[in-house]
């Protein structure tokens, strides 16, 4: 290799290989991501956004945001979430 003097040459065609790949994978996430925007299933429904993927996709909630009684479990957005410092 380049280092025990066989030149760049190895190197040269290493590099070409990574060029290469870097091209095939950009061009492939192009035509699938491509294929899934045109056929609207690239984002979720808004309405599924707002309730949370979670709970939208699999029937759950992914964490607990209130552990107090009474404190909510779900946030919208532009809520802020109850101050959870412990009582001393």
């Amino acid at each position: 290799g380049l280092f025990y003097g066989g030149g760049g040459e190895q190197l040269g065609v290493q590099l070409l290989g990574v060029f290469a790949i870097m091209v095939w994978v950009g061009l492939m996430s192009a035509l699938v991501f491509g294929v899934l925007k045109v056929t609207g299933l690239l984002r979720v429904k808004a309405e599924e956004e707002d309730m949370g993927l979670d709970r939208s996709e699999h029937g759950g909630v992914g964490f607990q945001l209130g552990s107090r009684p009474g404190s909510a479990s779900i946030l919208k957005v532009g809520q802020v979430q109850p101050d959870m410092t412990p009582d001393v």
